[in-house]
């Protein structure tokens, strides 16, 4: 006879440890801090809940999203947000994005 066991409900997903210590431990350029403090003002507070954004590389801002659903209407936004990301960094610092489906904290 089995016995049932009991669900540790102090686990934690190994997504969210890696995702943890890679913050930690990667270096953030001043842009990164700037979008992730100004991102649900660019994007409004519907979207900005089922989205974030990840590391700028080279002009290249990468966009996470929870659905693909979103990832296709952040693709429509596209122009949009490129111009208000960049009007409120004050430079011409995002070029491109690339969408990623991943989690969102």
């Amino acid at each position: 006879m089995k016995t049932k066991r009991k669900k540790n409900k102090n686990l934690i997903h190994i997504s969210k440890v890696i995702q943890q210590t890679l913050g930690t431990y990667r270096c953030s350029t001043g842009e990164d801090t700037k979008i992730d403090q100004i991102w649900k003002n660019i994007i409004g507070g519907q979207i900005a809940v089922k989205t974030r954004p990840g590391k700028l590389k080279n002009g290249v801002l990468t966009i996470y999203s929870e659905s693909a659903g979103w990832l296709q209407e952040l693709r429509y936004l596209k122009a949009d947000l490129l111009q208000k990301i960049n009007t409120e960094l004050g430079t011409k610092t995002v070029i491109d994005f690339n969408f990623k489906i991943g989690q969102i904290n």
